[in-house]
């Protein structure tokens, strides 16, 4: 997921969220990468997330605050 208050800027939140389907990984995980002004760095961007399995494959669910974006 790529987050960011303007798309003509670069500056933005990329969320990786990873089901845990994998034998290798079995646990959900998520990333991210901050790639905010360093002033916007100072609010927190930590995602409250979830994941679960269906029949055809899984559903991800992520929250952020829109304060993580400045708005």
């Amino acid at each position: 997921l790529f987050l960011s208050a303007d798309p003509a800027r670069s500056e933005n939140l990329q969320l990786v969220l990873s089901p845990g389907t994998s034998p290798g990984q079995p646990a959900p995980r998520a990333y991210v990468f901050d790639n905010r002004a360093e002033a916007q760095r100072a609010l927190p961007a930590t995602p409250t997330w979830a994941v679960r399995s269906t029949a055809t494959g899984y559903t991800a669910e992520a929250r952020l605050p829109w304060a993580s974006l400045g708005l």
